[in-house]
């Protein structure tokens, strides 16, 4: 399996990314995100006072869903210091052909779709 840079994603950072949200829906999987945009990214501004990373809002869609499998994490989600609830990171994604494996805090997914996109919000 490859990571997720080799997915396309070499100028965002997921393990340091917030995941808000998980929606499984008929034809996609959608993490709701804090993105960390790398210097290389477009979007990249410097990051704002006290924030160690550039944070955009950003859907990460696995569209044209085949297959999903959803192993819950055990732990509560955290409040962070604006009492935003978060799920963790992704810690882990990888890819082999058209099934992509996730996990973190919020749990693991092995997702059979079409390639991943991100959106920013």
């Amino acid at each position: 399996m490859a990571a997720y840079t080799a997915v396309g994603f070499a100028n965002v950072h997921l393990t340091d990314s917030w995941v808000l949200d998980v929606t499984v829906r008929p034809g996609e999987v959608v993490f709701d995100l804090d993105l960390v945009v790398l210097p290389s990214h477009p979007s990249y501004d410097e990051p704002l006072p006290g924030e160690q990373y550039c944070y955009r809002s950003a859907a990460l869609r696995f569209p044209d869903l085949a297959e999903v499998t959803w192993t819950m994490g055990t732990g509560p989600p955290a409040i962070d210091a604006d009492g935003e609830i978060d799920y963790g990171n992704i810690d882990t994604l990888r890819s082999d052909g058209d099934v992509y494996e996730l996990s973190g805090d919020w749990g693991a997914m092995r997702i059979v779709a079409g390639a991943p996109v991100i959106d920013l919000g």
